[in-house]
């Protein structure tokens, strides 16, 4: 009883602080402490005329749920800050806890993927109904659960299902429509100024589209030797200015030290051939289906990757560098 009691009285508490700084503010003639004139300069305006942040729907669920993962906050906690944020802005963010959990409910675009956790070998995509399989090099037998508890996995974000996000919701494809006929003009066949003035440059839209990869690796805790590595895509059929906006996540490694190239990059490889050769399906704003072959015409990667992605020596070993037949000192 004592203890719920004084519970109750440090509620009534902290609730009579706060109708106290509320009266004091919107009190024209009583002085306001310094804090509620920063806070307030000009008395309890309504929220409306506040002026809004510029920030779309999806990058508040970001932050909301970044919030919720550093915070660790319950079902409960987090159920009551949804209902705080719908108060404050109005359908903002989704009604209630379960349609919350829908939107990061990814199974049918992430796939994850398995690898030997003896040889760091391939073994392939984790599916419902096969448990394990073994693996091509060392024939050690492999369980896709015990693998994905372990660590020894990384997922594929298929890019036939973000590209025609991006072209389609984001109102990328509708721009490069728009534009392309002017960029195409304004290009002088004489001056090279980006990546799509050269004569290789394959992504004629819509028939076909350019990308460029960024490979690198980032230590994510200072005492664990555990880094994460994606795999990022820009269009370049993009002007430079916008070429950044529209960033695609392809594929994540998370492990220890540095992965595998030849395992990572296998099921990467394959669905870029197959968008090449087959080309990706998506509906442009007319209303037609079109068929836009993808292209990987650049992939920039530091000194570090570089060579694992190569597939040979470090820049400090023997033979090294990958520009020239130089053994180094």
């Amino acid at each position: 009883m004592l203890g719920i009691a004084g519970g109750l009285l440090v509620y009534i508490y902290c609730g009579m602080r706060v109708l106290i700084v509320y009266i004091m503010s919107v009190q024209q003639s009583a002085p306001t402490p310094s804090c509620s004139k920063e806070y307030m300069p000009k008395g309890d305006k309504n929220l409306t005329e506040l002026k809004a942040a510029d920030m779309s729907r999806g990058q508040l669920f970001a932050l909301t749920f970044a919030f919720i993962l550093k915070h660790r906050l319950t079902k409960r906690a987090m159920s009551d800050l949804i209902d705080l944020m719908n108060t404050v802005l109005p359908s903002c963010l989704p009604p209630n806890i379960y349609h919350f959990n829908k939107i990061l409910d990814v199974d049918d675009t992430i796939n994850t993927h398995v690898y030997c956790s003896k040889c760091n070998t391939y073994i392939g995509k984790v599916t419902d109904g096969v448990s394990q399989s073994a693996c091509p090099e060392c024939q050690d037998v492999t369980n896709f659960g015990e693998s994905v508890k372990n660590g020894n996995f990384f997922l594929i974000y298929l890019l036939e299902n973000s590209l025609p996000d991006i072209l389609e919701l984001h109102g990328v494809g509708r721009y490069l429509i728009d534009n392309s006929n002017q960029t195409l003009q304004q290009n002088d066949p004489e001056v090279i100024k980006d990546i799509s003035n050269g004569e290789l440059f394959t992504g004629n839209f819509p028939s076909a589209i350019s990308l460029s990869c960024n490979i690198d690796g980032v230590p994510v805790f200072k005492s664990l030797n555990r880094s994460l590595w994606p795999v990022f895509y820009v269009i370049n059929n993009l002007p430079l200015e916008e070429r950044r906006k529209p960033v695609i996540l392809h594929g994540l490694w998370f492990g220890h030290g540095k992965p595998e190239m030849t395992c990572f990059l296998q099921p990467v490889v394959s669905e870029l051939l197959s968008l090449q050769e087959n080309g990706l399906q998506w509906l442009q704003p007319s209303g037609e289906t079109a068929s836009t072959c993808v292209f990987l015409d650049l992939l920039v990667a530091d000194s570090v990757a570089r060579p694992l992605i190569q597939n040979f020596k470090q820049f400090n070993g023997c033979f090294g560098c990958g520009f020239c037949l130089h053994e180094g000192l």
